[in-house]
């Protein structure tokens, strides 16, 4: 009898861990069926439509074109004001004015704020009074 009962005990284990796989394997099953299940809904939904990408703001040499020019104008009426000596005084600090410009001096700074926010006139006296500070400081 021992031996009966042996394989009988055998054979319910045996029998346990199939249904056991069963109901593992049934749970995988169903998973993935719900899964595949929400995924065709989710494709059935209509989608949102996309939106456009946001145009790019214009580069900024297209918004200093207008500037450029009102810059020059302002520049040629100056230039009308001073004499032939300071204008050929001035192009002679240029390099220098610019590798300032370059730097970010404070001086140079200061002189442009002045030079551009005040009238061609205003602009045009203190270039003549300052033009000796002018060259010693940005002499090449």
């Amino acid at each position: 009898m021992n031996a009966k009962n042996s394989t009988e005990t055998l054979r319910v284990q045996a029998s346990e861990m199939i249904r056991a796989f069963n109901e593992q394997f049934q749970q995988a099953i169903d998973a993935m069926q719900a899964a595949t299940e929400r995924l065709q809904r989710e494709r059935a939904q209509p989608k949102a439509p996309r939106r456009a990408a946001p145009n790019s703001p214009a580069p900024v040499a297209a918004m200093l074109h207008g500037y450029a020019r009102e810059l020059a104008a302002k520049v040629n009426a100056i230039a009308a004001l001073l004499s032939p000596d300071e204008r050929e005084r001035l192009r002679a600090v240029a390099p220098g004015f610019v590798r300032g410009v370059l730097a970010n001096d404070p001086d140079v700074v200061r002189l442009v704020q002045v030079v551009l926010t005040g009238s061609p006139g205003a602009a045009a006296f203190c270039i003549t009074y300052y033009l000796p500070i002018i060259e010693q400081k940005f002499a090449s």
